[in-house]
């Protein structure tokens, strides 16, 4: 998630490096491990392109608007997990945006 700026004129510049359903905007090579009760059960290169929608929730007593890439969606058993990502190329144009990253429950119907 990238956290919005407050002017009219960085948010569009942003929007040309982050991208969204028109634009790819520039990409974010990751790597994935993933661990359940210590034993590694996933590890995966990505490339992360384009956020998809905007998400706004409050962290560490500030509230925060963001943009939101989705990276991967992942069915998990349940267990003990630890998550390692790391960018696995230079994210120079991503420098001075602060970004979060966040996991959430994905509950389709069926």
């Amino acid at each position: 998630m990238f956290l919005k700026a407050e002017t009219l004129d960085d948010i569009r510049l942003q929007r040309k490096i982050w991208g969204d359903v028109d634009n790819e905007g520039v990409p974010i090579h990751v790597n994935i491990r993933m661990h359940r009760n210590n034993i590694l059960v996933h590890n995966q290169n990505i490339k992360s392109v384009a956020t998809a929608w905007g998400m706004t929730y409050l962290h560490e007593g500030r509230m925060l608007n963001t943009a939101v890439r989705l990276i991967r969606i992942i069915e998990l058993v349940p267990g003990a997990y630890t998550v390692e990502i790391r960018t696995l190329d230079d994210a120079r144009q991503f420098k001075d945006i602060e970004t979060y990253i966040s996991f959430m429950r994905y509950n389709p119907k069926h």
